[in-house]
């Protein structure tokens, strides 16, 4: 197996269990505040979905993020998406639409599916500026992988929190 093809399929195996944890998920799930100190699942998955979007548009391909070239902050009454210290009060305190939500993730997962269909071994080697250091894009990918399946996990567990079952296996 080529590096590209390994990449697609971890890809596919972290999209799948970031799909289970949000099976038949409710508005009302969704938007739950829970108890704790933990993050409403609303605000997990944006925060998910736009560290991709920042992580394949903007680091690896030094694009816009989609969040904003698509208005998604309009879309989804968010000035931001949440990470780095921003953004994280208004995802917190603002109900989002499910289905807007979803939306977004969708055009997230496409353009993502391109860039690594695409991939090339020498695209992999090259080095990007990730936060305050340089890595190669091999790891930035992998550490996308591990962040999302990390919060696909968080998410089984706050629906957990909820009484329904977190992962349907």
């Amino acid at each position: 197996m080529n590096a590209k093809d390994f990449i697609n399929l971890e890809l596919q195996e972290m999209r799948g269990l970031f799909n289970a944890s949000l099976q038949d998920i409710t508005e009302e799930q969704f938007n739950w505040i829970p108890g704790s100190a933990a993050n409403p699942i609303r605000a997990i998955a944006i925060h998910a979905w736009g560290a991709e979007d920042y992580f394949i548009q903007t680091i690896l391909q030094n694009k816009p993020r989609i969040f904003e070239t698509e208005h998604w902050g309009e879309k989804l009454g968010l000035p931001n998406t949440p990470g780095q210290g921003r953004g994280w009060e208004a995802a917190v305190t603002t109900q989002i639409s499910l289905a807007k939500a979803l939306e977004y993730y969708t055009n997230v997962q496409a353009a993502t599916a391109i860039y690594c269909s695409n991939i090339t071994d020498e695209e992999l080697q090259k080095t990007v500026q990730f936060f305050k250091q340089e890595i190669s894009a091999a790891k930035a990918i992998s550490r996308l992988l591990l962040h999302s399946t990390g919060h696909a996990g968080e998410i089984a567990a706050l629906r957990g929190m909820q009484g329904v079952k977190g992962l349907p296996f």
